[in-house]
């Protein structure tokens, strides 16, 4: 259990039901892992943990009513605006803005 001093203040019953929910997420994890061996891409979900997605998947963004597909293409990543022009705007050196026009 994370934090363990805050959680040693709820009651005993509180204490299992999380134990039991993070056993439960650890489970999940590792069969969304499993269902995916070969891939080379993760999801970053809220910041915590990565979810591999399976081999040449995309990822759909709705974006002010456009809509953009990312996918990872032979090591490159492959950005798709549909029916958009893409401004891609450098930040740092190891960093881009894509505008959608």
């Amino acid at each position: 259990m994370k934090n363990q001093e805050n959680l040693s203040k709820l009651p005993k019953w509180a204490q299992e039901r999380i134990r039991v929910l993070e056993m439960r997420l650890q489970e999940s994890q590792a069969t969304i892992k499993a269902m995916f061996p070969g891939s080379i891409s993760n999801v970053l979900w809220r910041g915590e943990n990565h979810y591999p997605l399976p081999p040449n998947s995309s990822i759909r963004f709705f974006l002010a009513g456009k809509i953009v597909d990312v996918r990872i293409d032979e090591e490159k990543l492959y950005i798709n605006g549909s029916l958009l022009h893409l401004n891609v705007k450098p930040v740092a050196t190891n960093a881009i803005y894509v505008e959608l026009e």
